[in-house]
Formats: C-alpha cells, sequence, structure tokens
C-alpha cells in the first residue's frame, strides 16, 4: 500500500466546515482526535503477576480523586498499561465524560481500567488541554450523543465514536494559556464550593444541637413553667390506644386482633430504658413508635403491566423520602394497580421512613401532605387517631438519623423491617408540649432551611459559570489568544509527520 502524502494525511484528519461543531479563531482548527492521539492502552492480566503493586485507575477512583494500589492478584480482569501525561475518557454511564489525567510518575505499574478511553497526546498537544477540553459542555453532548446499550447505567459511548470525535485544536502556546487561565478559575471555583461545604456542615451541626435540646425538654423550660396542668405523655399514650381500637372496628377481624397483639406486649413490656440517658421532664414518657401509630408497610405494583401505572393514585419510591413533606409524587398508579397489588392508601399526616439503602436514604423520613401509596422499602407511620403531632415525630426521627440507621440489617443492602420499626424507641411529650417544640422547631430550623436555599442557588450559579469558563475557554473568548502564535496547521503538520 503506498504510503500517504502529508497533504493527504491533512485532509483526512481536518473536520470540514459543514461539520464543524462551531467558530473557533482562524488560527485554530478542528481535527478529529484520532489524528492527535498516539496508539496507547497496551493489554495486561495483573493475575499473571499476582504479587506486583500496581496504581489501578478504576472508573469509582475519579470520584475519590486518586487511584488503588492492588496488588495482581486481587485484580481479576484485563486492564491497560497507562503512562504519566495520559487523558482517560470515561466511556460508561453513570460517569460518562469524566475525565482522568496520569499526572504522575511513580515505581508500580500503573493501568487503567477497560471502560478508560486512553488517549496518548503528540507532540504540540498539550496533555492538559486535552482533559479540560473533554471536560467541556460540548464534549459531554458529542458522547452522550454517541452512545451504545439498553438504556441508564448499560449505556456506553463507542470507541469509534470517540476517536472520530472533533477537537479544537489552537497554538501550542494558546493551549498552555488556556489552561493556565482555566485552572486558575476553576480553582477559585474549587474554592467556594470548599466554602460552602463547611457552611453545610455547619448547618448540619446546629441542627442537631437544636434537635438535641428540643426532645431533652430544653426549649420548652419556660412554657412548662407556665403550663404545669397539662395532660402527661402516659395518658396520652392509653387515649391514643383507646381510639386505635375504637377506629379498628370498622377493620377486618385480622387487623383487629393484630392490634390486640401489639396491645398486649405493650402491656407487658413495662418500663424503657431512657435512650437519651438524661432525666427527662417529669410528665415526658419512654414509649416505641408501635404505642402510637399503625405500621404499614408499601408494595410495588408489577411494572410489566402497563396498565397499572399512570393513573391519578400517588405512589412514592423511598427515593422521594428526604426529610421533607411531600406534596406531590414522582409516579402514579391506576385503581387497577391498587388493587392488584398490596399497596396500603395513607392519609395526609403519616409519617413515612426509608427502610432500607447503603447511601443517604435509610433512616430518612417525610411527611405526607396528600393521600399517597408506597413502595415496599417504606414504612407508613399511620397517626389516623389525630392524637399525635406528625411533625414532632418526623423530627424526632431526623434527630435520631444514625441510631435509626444502625437498626438495619442482612447480607445484602442494609434493612429495616416493619417489626424493627414498630419497636424504634421515642421520648414523648405531652401534646400540648409536642405542638410547642414543634413551632418553635419550625422557626429556627426554617430560617436555617431558607439559608440553604440561598446556598443552593449559589451553587447552581457556580455550576454554571464553571461551565461557562469551559464553552469560553474552547472558543477562544477567554481573551488569552495571540495571532502572532502562528497558524497550527503548522503544528498539525509536524504531528501528523510523526507517522
Amino acid at each position: 500500500m503506498a504510503k500517504k502524502s502529508l497533504e493527504k494525511k491533512l485532509e483526512e484528519a481536518l473536520v470540514s466546515k459543514e461539520e464543524q461543531p462551531y467558530e473557533v479563531p482562524e488560527n485554530w482548527v478542528w481535527v478529529k482526535l484520532k489524528y492527535i492521539n498516539k496508539r496507547s492502552g497496551q493489554g495486561i492480566k495483573p493475575k499473571d503477576y499476582p504479587d506486583e503493586k500496581f496504581e489501578l485507575y478504576s472508573v469509582p477512583s475519579y470520584a475519590e480523586g486518586k487511584p488503588k494500589y492492588s496488588l495482581g492478584k486481587e485484580i481479576g480482569s484485563r486492564k491497560k498499561i497507562v503512562f504519566e501525561d495520559n487523558v482517560l475518557i470515561c466511556r460508561i454511564n453513570p460517569r460518562l465524560n469524566r475525565v482522568w489525567i496520569v499526572n504522575s510518575k511513580n515505581k508500580y505499574r500503573q493501568i487503567a481500567s477497560t471502560e478508560w478511553i486512553v488517549v496518548n497526546s503528540r507532540k504540540n498537544v498539550y496533555p492538559k488541554y486535552l482533559r479540560c477540553f473533554c471536560m467541556s459542555s460540548y464534549y459531554r453532548r458529542y458522547l452522550r450523543a454517541n452512545t451504545s446499550g439498553v438504556g441508564g447505567s448499560l449505556t456506553r459511548a463507542r470507541a469509534k465514536d470517540v476517536r472520530e470525535s472533533p477537537i479544537a485544536l489552537p497554538p501550542l502556546k494558546e493551549q498552555k494559556r488556556i489552561v493556565a487561565r482555566v485552572e486558575s478559575m476553576l480553582d477559585k471555583i474549587k474554592q467556594a464550593r470548599e466554602l460552602i461545604e463547611q457552611t453545610e456542615e455547619s448547618f448540619e451541626g446546629r441542627k442537631a444541637a437544636i434537635l438535641a435540646k428540643a426532645f431533652r425538654g430544653e426549649l420548652t423550660e419556660q412554657w412548662r413553667e407556665k403550663n404545669e396542668n397539662i395532660e402527661s405523655a402516659k395518658e396520652l399514650i392509653d387515649k391514643i390506644w383507646d381510639k386505635r381500637f375504637k377506629l379498628i372496628k370498622t377493620k377486618s377481624t385480622r387487623e383487629q386482633n393484630k392490634l390486640k397483639k401489639y396491645y398486649e406486649k405493650s402491656e407487658k413490656r413495662g418500663e424503657l430504658d431512657n435512650p437519651l440517658n438524661i432525666e427527662m421532664p417529669p410528665k415526658w414518657k419512654v414509649c416505641q413508635i408501635v404505642d402510637i401509630g399503625d405500621v404499614h408497610n408499601g408494595a410495588t405494583p408489577l411494572r410489566r403491566e402497563e396498565e397499572y401505572w399512570g393513573g391519578n393514585i400517588n405512589w412514592i419510591s423511598s427515593g422521594e423520602v428526604k426529610d421533607n413533606i411531600i406534596t406531590d409524587s414522582e409516579e402514579k398508579i391506576t385503581q387497577l394497580g391498587y388493587e392488584n397489588s398490596s399497596v396500603t392508601l395513607l392519609k395526609p399526616g403519616t409519617v413515612l421512613l426509608a427502610m432500607i439503602g447503603n447511601g443517604k436514604t435509610r433512616g430518612r423520613t417525610a411527611i405526607l401532605d396528600i393521600e399517597a401509596t408506597t413502595n415496599q422499602n417504606i414504612a407508613g407511620i399511620a397517626l389516623e387517631h389525630g392524637l399525635m403531632c406528625s411533625k414532632y415525630l418526623w423530627y424526632w426521627f431526623q434527630f435520631r438519623y444514625e441510631y435509626t440507621r444502625i437498626r438495619g440489617n442482612g447480607s445484602g443492602p442494609k434493612a429495616l423491617n416493619g417489626k424493627k420499626v414498630r419497636r424504634l424507641p421515642l421520648v414523648l411529650a405531652p401534646l400540648e408540649e409536642q405542638k410547642e417544640i414543634v413551632k418553635i422547631l419550625d422557626s429556627m430550623l426554617g430560617k436555617m432551611e431558607r439559608e440553604k436555599e440561598i446556598i443552593e442557588k449559589v451553587k447552581d450559579k457556580l455550576a454554571t459559570l464553571e461551565k461557562s469558563i469551559l464553552a469560553k475557554a474552547f472558543r477562544g473568548e477567554l481573551g488569552t489568544n495571540d495571532p502572532e502564535d502562528g497558524d497550527v496547521l503548522e503544528l498539525l503538520k509536524e504531528v501528523l509527520s510523526e507517522e
């Protein structure tokens, strides 16, 4: 086969005017990635070197900001050998278009997961520039538009499309100026985000301190001095049980027997240990969730039955339970879906508790402001008797979040169940004092929530600013471009002449 001329290589490497994504300065060019990339990513089977230590760039390690060190025998699948300044582009969801650069020499061999596309940039192509370009919104959209798979986490960018991807290439000096300017500006954004994180941590600390005072009775000390003749929590519990027995008469015999069983166990239980290990106010009492409400489990109508979904009955998933008040559901089921599953229609005021998950979800709560059903990963604590303040229980679960989480167990995802939820302890204040506590907490924590909303808006603005910086950088709009740097075509000729 005849060797291609430099002019022919140049013609193939350049992106035609019609196919260029957007305009760039005259001394820049649009070039296909494969023409500024050396062949790289030699394969290796780490298990063939069982006692050798490798520096592994796995896809999850991107989020941690560093590679992992592993022995060859600990790495089961085939990997790629990578070197300093190689650019790694993740091609699989959910981290599609996350970009990393191998930026340190190491005494250990460096390898990367096959889910990274390895780019080994040629002479006169600055690796850090290439990394920054691949972080831009344009490039992210390009990758997302060129994926294969059945959807969701199984989609991935096609390697051949990545190799053909258009890259805006300025002269080498301009590449370095752009990187310096972008890194400087993004570093300021990073510092701002770190300050926001510190502020958010202080919010959580302040919230925890306020809730602790609430459930130790410290926020209502003066209120109690003026309201000595209120009904005690013990009397309240007795009234709640009486009301529940009256309400259950309209239900099935099975439901009535179940409530009687819970009551008998409650009567035999005796005094419970104080979970806060402090002296409680005189009219407060330690009880369990079963003493103040009925615990219901949810269900999920069959997904394959289309007629079960898209109706007007609210259906809540555990992901929607995030210490919030729920006024609508992301999904809805039909009457047919309701009748053909074991879902329970819960009334407004029901407190929802997420029972499963290793992330933040397990232990989080919500209050229904609507009628709704839930999935099987949620416990609905119904307070239909009307003798308990829903928000008091909601705030209590927020206060006891970590404790509630560790009640879960199991070999798979840690999980609570209805039985465990019923046994969870509750420091119960008299009803009138519950209302006063909720009133104070609404005021104090409501102010904090408004402050957090402002913080969220600032975070959104920082994200928009970051995208704007990257967009302007690769359009030559940062004010760094210098026509005296010369035409990048000459640079590209040097690159192509390496072959």
